[in-house]
């Protein structure tokens, strides 16, 4: 059995959605109901608010927070999930976020999304070493940005906040493999609890507007480019 035919499936449903928003403004609404309810189907804890953790983690600042009440509760979020000594598909996540950081605060604002990478490597990644990841990438607090926090914490608290993003295979070896959970982005909204899941590597202008469509208030998610 082929373990990647879920993806692929999830992958050419979304592109058909965001492909049918482009081409049909006049059916953007509907497009945008279609993508979160194919991706309900597939990522079902991430569509429903109560199964997002309550968890405490801790920023790159070494600030404790609670992930659902401090972190997402009211809020836009872009979620990634990554590992500081990952060379494969961690080092293009954070370089694509980079990149949606600019073009979403142009969208929607500096206050109007925050970005949010979690780590897979618990046991590793300090706050300390996170920061130093940011470093080496030139991620900053710029104030004219929207802001983008890394997040860790004690492993089994991440494992939950994986599992409710949806991150998870039905194969148990699948699943250990952190490396299977890197290069994908969660985006939601809280406040209208629509999310959705893509790849990062998809096409960079239409991930943007896929986002912006989820996760946007009606002004912004139809606004001209």
């Amino acid at each position: 059995m082929n373990r990647r035919l879920p993806m692929r499936a999830l992958v050419g449903a979304l592109a058909l959605a965001c492909a049918a928003a482009l081409l049909q403004p006049h059916r953007l609404d509907a497009a945008s109901r279609r993508l979160a309810a194919f991706t309900a189907s597939r990522f079902p804890t991430a569509a429903r608010r109560r199964a997002v953790p309550d968890v405490a983690l801790v920023t790159h600042e070494g600030r404790r927070v609670r992930f659902a009440r401090d972190v997402i509760r009211d809020r836009a979020s872009v979620i990634v999930f990554f590992y500081t000594r990952c060379t494969g598909s961690c080092p293009l996540t954070t370089q694509t976020m980079k990149r949606l950081r600019t073009r979403l605060g142009e969208r929607l604002g500096r206050d109007g999304v925050q970005l949010v990478s979690v780590t897979l490597d618990a046991d590793l990644d300090s706050p300390a070493r996170l920061r130093e990841y940011m470093r080496s990438y030139h991620v900053d607090d710029d104030a004219t940005l929207p802001p983008w926090t890394f997040l860790t914490g004690a492993p089994h608290d991440l494992e939950r906040v994986r599992r409710a993003m949806g991150l998870t295979d039905p194969d148990p070896v699948v699943d250990a493999d952190r490396t299977q959970h890197a290069g994908v982005v969660t985006f939601g909204n809280d406040r209208t609890n629509r999310w959705a899941a893509l790849p990062l590597r998809m096409d960079e202008a239409r991930l943007v507007d896929a986002i912006v469509r989820i996760v946007g208030d009606t002004d912004t998610r139809y606004a001209a480019r």
